[in-house]
């Protein structure tokens, strides 16, 4: 007689099976035992969780709250948790993991980005019980957040430039929710969660998905700059093609190199204390979120307060929305004149 524990033992090994062909093909470099004391907790005692086991659950009560890109990068983390024990990620362990994105010439602004992630997963642990002695909270990791960075917008004519385009369908429908984004500032999450329910005759009105914990609103009235922003609400309604989002990003730069938008540009950025400068014609640069800076540096430029901005787009600190506009000599000029 087949004990009626059979079924249950049988499909826990076989999701073991599955588990450990999945690290496997994760990590083909690696040895046995690492792959084993790495992603399979051993301890005869449960309770005592290990880092990679406090990261599942850290990502599946985050999943709602994050965007497909955001999840990549949380994946990427959970290939560097190499160690089992919290204690492991010291300052040896983060200078480490600092020289080899400094050695790949990764910017430290893209490095910054990873080690807020970590920041994130080890305060979230220790509010848990995880993670008694949280590195964090001892030592500023990283190079913080002040980045001098070149912003690149569009300028007017090249929008038009990319709307005068005749494109396939799918190319068309892309360049709509980038322009759109050029109107209303909106992010790419929310502008792919894009539905009729919340427009209206005189506005578009949505809760930003990235700010979702925080319950912001966000209403984009269909005047002066925005205006056009209900034309390509329009459109987009019309049509919907599922794309994603590396995708979407990589349609973008061919559609702006269509459009004769190859201006040279020059761009410098810091990894470690390394200049890295990089010259490429202008579409190289583009991606949807160009869209969005794109919208805030038109507002400020034309004279908009920056607060206005703000509350069109959902930034809450002024730190945030330095980020975002590019101000030209020409800008300077016009706006100390007015004060004469």
């Amino acid at each position: 007689m087949i004990s009626p524990h059979y079924k249950v033992v049988h499909d826990y090994m076989v999701e073991i099976r599955n588990e450990v062909h999945i690290r496997f093909t994760e990590h083909k470099e690696w040895q046995f035992e690492r792959i084993i004391s790495t992603y399979f907790n051993t301890s005869k005692h449960p309770s005592q969780n290990t880092v990679l086991i406090a990261f599942e659950e850290f990502l599946d009560s985050n999943k709602k709250l994050l965007t497909d890109q955001t999840l990549r990068r949380h994946n990427l983390i959970r290939a560097q948790l190499i160690h089992p024990e919290f204690p492991k990620y010291d300052l040896s362990f983060f200078d480490k993991l600092i020289q080899f994105y400094i050695d790949k010439e990764r910017v430290n602004e893209h490095i910054q980005g990873i080690l807020k992630i970590y920041k994130t997963f080890f305060n979230w642990a220790e509010r848990r019980g995880y993670n008694p002695n949280n590195i964090f909270k001892k030592h500023k990791i990283g190079f913080g957040t002040n980045f001098n960075k070149e912003i690149i917008t569009l300028t007017e004519q090249e929008i038009q430039s990319m709307a005068s385009l005749d494109l396939d369908p799918s190319k068309n429908y892309i360049r709509n929710i980038f322009l759109l984004a050029c109107y209303s500032g909106a992010r790419m999450s929310d502008v792919l969660r894009l539905d009729a329910s919340q427009v209206s005759d005189d506005a578009w009105e949505f809760e930003a998905f990235k700010t979702r914990r925080h319950k912001v609103p966000i209403k984009i009235p269909f005047l002066g700059w925005c205006a056009s922003a209900k034309i390509y609400i329009d459109k987009i309604l019309q049509e919907r093609f599922v794309f994603a989002e590396p995708y979407i990003n990589r349609a973008i730069k061919q559609i702006a190199k269509q459009a004769g938008i190859d201006t040279p540009m020059r761009i410098t950025r810091m990894s470690g204390k390394n200049q890295i400068v990089t010259t490429l014609p202008k579409y190289e640069f583009i991606s949807f979120h160009t869209g969005r800076r794109t919208f805030i540096s038109n507002l400020v430029n034309r004279g908009v307060p920056a607060f206005v901005a703000m509350k069109i787009t959902g930034i809450s600190m002024i730190k945030t929305m330095l980020k975002y506009t590019n101000t030209v000599e020409d800008d300077v000029t016009r706006e100390l004149k007015r004060m004469l």
